[in-house]
This record gives C-alpha cells, structure tokens and sequence, in this order.
C-alpha cells in the first residue's frame, strides 16, 4: 500500500463529505457540463440567420439558443448542413440541439421576415447521454421525469439589456452568460443559464425563474434537461452472496488510488454489525514517514531511509516509486510528529443500512493491480437472497474530489476471489449494463 499527501484544499472539500455525509448521496453521476460557449448577433440575410462554431473542447452535444424580435418564427436549425436533433420555440426564443456535432460548421435557422434583431448563444457540453430520453419545456419552470438532470435554460429579454438579469430566489438556475442583440429599444437579449444535477434533485417540476431585466420583460423561455451515462474508477466492489463479505478490490494490471467511497442500497442490504471499516483496520493508518511502523517520526525511520536509499521504495515518503532525498526532507520536516486522525480513514457520519463510507483526509490508498481490500460482512444476504442485490458503489480517485462509479459484482462461495456469475456484473445506476456504459464513453471519444 503507498500512503500519499494531498493538498490543504483536497482536505477542506472533503472534510466537508464527512460533515454532510448524513444526507442523502445524489452524485452517482457524472454531470454533463459546459465546456465551452459562444455569443454573438445574427449576420442576417436571405431570411437565414447564419453564425459558425468550432468545438473547443471536443463535447459531444451543442446547444443553441436564439432570440428573434418582433415574433418571427425561427425554423430548419442545422449545423454543418445537419438538421438539428430536437427542436422548441415560445414566443421569440426557441431551442435546439445537436448531438455528436462535427467539429466545426454553420449554425443556419431560417424566418419568416427579413433580417430581424435577434441574438443567439450555444453552449458546448460534455458527458451527456445522446441515447437517453430528453425534457424540453417552456416557461418559468421544467419537469424532468428523471432524477438529478443538467439543464439548459434560454430566456428571451426584448427591448433591454440581458446583463442584469438574475435567477429569482427559488429558482435552481445560475447564469451562465448572456448575448445582446441591441439592448435597448428595438432589440434585445439572450439569458442563458444551466443547473446541474446536483441542484435539480429527484424527477418532478423545477422552478427556472428569472428576475432583473434591465429595463425589458421576459418574451419567452425554453429548456431542455439531458442525463449523462456514469464514468468509471478501475475499482471493484465484490459481494459475497453467501458470506455478505464485501471487497474492493482492483481487476486492472495499474495501480488505482482512491480517498473516498461510498456504497448505497436503496433497499437497505447494508449491515452495519458486520461492516469492519478500514477505520476500524486502522487501515494504511500513519504518517507517510513512519517507514518502520513506530507510530511516530524518529530516528529509527531516518536508520529505515539509510538502508532503503536507492535500494528499494521502502522508505518511499511522496509515492514516487523510490527512496531518495526527498523522501528524507519530508522525513526531516516531519520528525517528532505523530499522525492524527486526518492521516487515516474516517467513517462518514450517518452511516445506516442504506449508505456506508469513508474518506481519508490527508492522504489515500492505492491498490495495486489484483490487491483487494475486505470491508468485512457489510452485506446483509437476508434482503436479496440468491438474487443480485442493488448495491451502488462510488468513489474518488487519490488526485481529484470527482465521484466515479465502480463496478459490482456479486459471487457465491466461501471466498470473495471466487468467479462472479457472468450474468452477475452490473453498473448500479439506472439498469445500464458496464458494457453499454463503456461502449458510450467510447463512442464519445
């Protein structure tokens, strides 16, 4: 096992997971996000409004919004000479969106008037879920019909400018920017604004209000909520049908690092009584330059240095792989300490038969390839029986604060290394198989 520091800034965010442990976890998926944008007014002629776009992050989705004064009707949106995946209008704003867009082309939409004011913004997203369902919704509000959904928001301001508009108290909105057309009489605006999953919540109707027109009024507001398939850690969760052993344990032939885990059963499968945490363990519990065990930095360590000194990782302080002097600076700006509990794992608060976590605050484990680690009889076999159980399990890799799903296996036998049932392996979120997942990853790549 190597033991690696983190940044004071790794340390707050996730002392903060310890503290809100309590509440129910929903960042089971990786939220697609906003990787690039793009702002501008119409070059109008022909009846054809017509701006360019080159992706600058390579996102496998483009959303436009466009404002068009007077009520023109916008019609025919393409990109690259490719009608656009989904389209919905009220009054002068209207949407619509392309997925796996080619990497440069014309965004056209066609009116019904000559040369209008009009403004248009496009957002370039990452990680979302092309083969998903999809909510489109106008006005001040959006029902998504699935939990925890990114949301796309255009409102159009006619007559003001849009750069003083604001998302109402209530409103799960945050402005991501805003495109003028002319800002004052005779013209108008482009708010654009998204929520991520982690503020939408479960499925239901969400409140995408706006305030702070600068003088115009809001004509018109389109929304659009995608979902975004889960991305993995090279992490697996293996359950033991038979002894409720549960084991995270790495399949893959590189070292995987993580901080934090969490596993949730919606059905409560989870056993507390036999949950022997790596807390519990004492697991990779110390200061990195405790090289011999003691407990604390002493001279017995620098004697452990002496011997390991470009011989072996022994005395391997920062993880690179070797013994070397700056292993022996972090010893010498170290000794005399003792570790504390921000150098070992540290249970979640709220810990129940439904969630189950740890986070380790000043360093992380890493699991070589094939080394596992027991977290004792945390299953409870009485819930599911013989039948797979509905464990979900996630984790954060030792250099980011980002949540990855793993893998979860379930097997049968005395001993967790036994061969998982092929029909047993499964990606816990949403009924999608690791295959299909992957398969995604893959195609947006």
């Amino acid at each position: 096992m190597l033991h690696h520091r983190k940044l004071l800034t790794k340390r707050v965010l996730m002392l903060f997971a310890v503290m809100a442990f309590a509440s129910a976890f929903d960042g089971t998926q990786a939220d697609a996000q906003v990787v690039a944008t793009a702002a501008g007014t119409f070059d109008a002629s022909a009846m054809n409004g017509t701006f360019n776009y080159t992706l600058q992050a390579g996102g496998n989705a483009i959303v436009v919004g466009t404002y068009i004064d007077n009520n023109h009707i916008a019609s025919n949106p393409q990109y690259g000479g490719v009608a656009a995946d989904g389209f919905i209008q009220d009054q002068r704003m209207s949407l619509f969106y392309f997925f796996d867009p080619a990497a440069s082309g014309d965004v056209t939409v066609d009116f019904d008037n000559t040369s209008p004011n009009g403004a248009y913004f496009i957002m370039e997203l990452l990680d979302v879920d092309t083969l998903a369902p999809l909510d489109l919704g106008t006005g001040a509000t959006i029902t998504t019909t699935a939990d925890n959904r990114f949301v796309a928001n255009f409102v159009a301001v006619n007559n003001g400018d849009g750069a003083t508009t604001v998302p109402v108290a209530g409103s799960i909105a945050r402005q991501l920017g805003v495109s003028n057309a002319n800002g004052a009489i005779g013209g108008g605006a482009v708010v654009a604004g998204v929520a991520d999953a982690r503020a939408t919540g479960t499925a239901g109707t969400k409140t995408l209000g706006w305030d702070g027109f600068g003088g115009g009024f809001p004509q018109g507001e389109v929304s659009a909520a995608f979902t975004a398939p889960p991305i993995l850690i090279d992490l697996t969760l293996v359950v033991n049908k038979d002894t409720g052993e549960v084991t995270i344990r790495n399949d893959t032939t590189e070292a995987v690092s993580f901080d934090y885990y969490s596993i949730q059963s919606e059905q409560n499968a989870l056993s507390l009584a036999g949950w022997n945490s790596l807390d519990d363990q004492n697991f990779d519990f110390g200061l990195p330059t405790d090289f011999d065990g003691s407990g604390a930095v002493d001279g017995g360590d620098l004697t452990d240095w002496q011997a390991a000194y470009g011989v072996n990782a022994n005395a391997d302080a920062n993880g690179d792989g070797a013994s070397d002097g700056s292993d022996f600076l972090a010893w010498q700006a170290t000794v005399g300490q003792s570790p504390t509990a921000a150098d070992g794992w540290i249970e979640g608060g709220g810990s129940s038969a439904a969630q189950i976590g740890e986070l380790f605050l000043d360093g992380a484990t890493t699991l070589g390839p094939g080394e596992e680690v027991s977290l004792g009889n945390a299953y409870d076999t009485s819930v599911f029986g013989a039948a797979d159980g509905d464990l979900v399990f996630v984790a954060s890799p030792g250099a980011t604060v980002e949540l990855l799903e793993g893998t979860v296996i379930y097997v049968t036998g005395a001993a967790s290394g036994a061969v998982p049932e092929p029909a047993s392996m499964l990606l816990c979120l949403g009924g999608f198989a690791v295959a299909a997942a992957r398969a995604l990853r893959a195609k947006r790549t």
